[in-house]
Formats: C-alpha cells, structure tokens, sequence
C-alpha cells in the first residue's frame, strides 16, 4: 500500500490515547517495576514481605517498565480522506480502507465510549457496529452500502465528515 503524507491528503488527523486515568495507571505500573527492579535486582535487597525470585523481576520489570510504556506511546489512530477512500489506521498492526463508493451516509454524532462500545480502540458492538476511538466522545458515523456501521472518533469531527461528504460529492 502506498504511503501518503499529511499534506496529499483531503484531512489528516492523528489521535492518542490520553486519558489521565489510563496515564497514571501506566505510569503506577512503570514506576513499580523500575522501583522493584533497582530494589532487588540492582541493591541485592528483596522487594516486599514474599519477594519474587529475581527472574520475574526481569522479566516484570521488561514488560511493565519498557516494552508496555513503549507500545503504549506508539499507539495511535490516524483517519485520512483522499479522493478515493478512507484510510483509518491503528498502530499497531490495524489497517482498514474504504472506498468512497462503498459509503452510504455521513453523520456526526456524540457517543459513550463505554456504554455504547465497551471503551477505546477498535471495538465492536452487535448493535452499533464498528468503532475506531482513543479518547473523546464525538464522532463520525458511517453506514456503508453493505449496511455495516462504523464510527470514527474524531476531534475534528465536523471537518472530517464535511470532507468525506465533499469527497462523495465529487464521485457521484
């Protein structure tokens, strides 16, 4: 798939997690490990009352201390409209691309990412359908053609539906 740059795009937006709650609990976590691991692993001293044997320390410390903090910062979420689809991208790993032919409608809407989905990221709900978000609580929905429903989060969210709607304009 070929790379684009914010500036060939119709709307580019790029979206993190940052939630305070969900901040804090990472740092909390990160924190402890780096405490537990310079504790007993760096002084010689045992962590707490039942200490573990210094392999979890290792290995607590790795995955709450570096590679977790990590893979929690390179989160993201970006939504890009070019004049033939719509490019939602969930790093890691999550790609999805629609074309603009295979969009039905365009609405703005508030919604609650608990309630209505069951929290942040890509989720689903068998009565709402798809949802992309990392924080927030407005969105664009979209019905496709095949009826399938998806919700974008958005900060931007009445650009990002005007564009989509002036990129379905000019196709149709």
């Amino acid at each position: 798939m070929e790379q684009s740059s914010p500036e060939s795009s119709w709307f580019y937006e790029e979206q993190r997690f940052r939630q305070p709650l969900l901040l804090v609990l990472i740092f909390f976590l990160a924190a402890m490990s780096w405490y537990a691991f310079f504790q007993q692993i760096i002084s010689k001293k045992p962590f707490g009352d039942n200490p573990a044997p210094d392999a979890v320390v290792w290995g607590l410390w790795v995955v709450f201390g570096i590679v977790f903090p990590i893979f929690f910062q390179a989160m993201k979420l970006t939504t890009e409209v070019r004049q033939d689809a719509l490019h939602i991208r969930f790093v890691p790993g999550h790609r999805r691309v629609i074309r603009m032919e295979e969009i039905k409608s365009v609405e703005v809407r508030e919604y609650r990412p608990l309630r209505d989905y069951g929290g942040w990221g890509i989720r689903y709900s068998a009565k709402l359908g798809m949802a992309y978000n990392v924080g927030g609580k407005k969105g664009v929905q979209l019905e496709l053609t095949s009826g399938k429903r998806i919700l974008i989060g958005s900060q931007e969210s009445d650009r990002l539906a005007n564009t989509l709607r002036e990129a379905l304009g000019s196709r149709r």
